[in-house]
């Protein structure tokens, strides 16, 4: 008959095949059961060996163990609590969908990790923290929650394009740079002058392309322009 699960704590998983695998560490039925996650409830992939995220929509998100993870995404997926990424656990996405973020990021990994073409979109209702102890580097990245956002990690980079849609990202200049890698673009939404999503705190650009750096302070956003650089491996550093 029909099968259903509802998962309001936490559900850790080592099948290879994730969540839906056949091992004791899954859950597997002929009938496919259907699997609710409970607001509260966190699933952990934690294989020794390679392992699939399996494709779907989930309160909170733990990736762990030395086993190398990969979420393959057909279409747009929703965590609507924190996403971890443990110590020593090789990560990557693929697939040029997008994920929705609207809890925390928090990686601890030194693991290999890749966003390949996703775009993480980080739109949660209250201030959101990018973070952990080991720094992200990111492809694709929206920033879209008027509550802003807190950079917690050393030098958080970006490799692709960042939209400012809406909220501040507060970085620390001692610690917490963002960093813009030759070619990674910012696109400001509205453009450029009404903006209220930009950097409060300092922005670094590595390239030889013209940039015009997202910063701004408590009296919104105060952008600053530069031509092209001579060499890819040029890098300026601005805050307002």
């Amino acid at each position: 008959g029909t099968k259903t699960v509802t998962i309001n704590g936490t559900f850790r998983t080592a099948d290879p095949q994730g969540l839906s695998g056949a091992a004791n560490t899954a859950i597997n039925s002929t009938n496919t059961p259907t699997i609710t996650l409970g607001p509260n409830s966190t699933i952990e992939y934690n294989a020794t060996v390679a392992q699939v995220i399996t494709d779907r929509n989930y309160s909170n998100l733990v990736i762990s163990s030395t086993g190398a993870k990969t979420w393959t995404l057909t279409g747009t997926r929703t965590i609507a609590g924190d996403l971890t990424i443990a110590a020593n656990t090789p990560f990557s996405f693929a697939g040029a969908q997008t994920v929705n973020i609207q809890g925390d990021w928090i990686k601890n990994s030194t693991g290999a990790f890749s966003a390949g073409a996703t775009t993480l979109n980080f739109n949660g209702t209250s201030l959101q923290t990018i973070g952990g102890t080991q720094p992200t580097v990111f492809n694709n990245i929206t920033f879209n929650n008027p509550a802003g956002f807190t950079l917690a990690s050393n030098n958080s980079e970006i490799n692709g394009a960042a939209v400012f849609t809406s909220g501040v990202v507060t970085a620390d200049p001692a610690t917490n740079v963002l960093i813009f890698n030759d070619g990674a673009t910012p696109s400001l939404t509205p453009a450029p002058a009404a903006t209220d999503s930009y950097v409060n705190g300092p922005v670094r650009k590595v390239g030889n392309e013209a940039f015009v750096f997202p910063i701004g302070a408590e009296n919104g956003f105060v952008p600053l322009a530069i031509t092209a650089p001579d060499a890819a491996t040029d890098a300026f550093t601005a805050q307002y």
